[in-house]
């Protein structure tokens, strides 16, 4: 997503605190960073919020880690993803269905 890759430029990540540091400073999440991204496009937000994971997981590139420090960076990207999607399921995104303690 070119929209998102421009817009991220020069951006940093702090995966503790799951915030994406624009070049002004400012420490947003994800849904604050499609927001922002949103205010500047014509793109769908649920197009910019998978970019921004795509940007996260494949694009973003840390500077000055070794190997160890890489893994452990990638396995804290791939968490905040997972958290996040985690977070945006909705029991009508699978049918309504509701599971509950042995169907009682």
């Amino acid at each position: 997503m070119d929209d998102v890759g421009e817009a991220l430029e020069g951006a940093d990540v702090d995966t503790d605190d799951r915030r994406i540091i624009w070049k002004d400073g400012e420490r947003l999440t994800v849904d604050e960073t499609a927001n922002r991204i949103k205010k500047q496009s014509n793109v769908d937000i649920e197009h910019i919020k998978r970019g921004i994971l795509t940007w996260l997981e494949m694009e973003f590139v840390p500077a000055d880690m070794n190997q160890k420090q890489m893994e452990i960076f990638e396995e804290k990207i791939t968490n905040w993803i997972k958290v996040h999607d985690k977070e945006r399921i909705n029991p009508k995104d699978i049918g309504g269905i509701l599971f509950n303690d042995h169907g009682k």
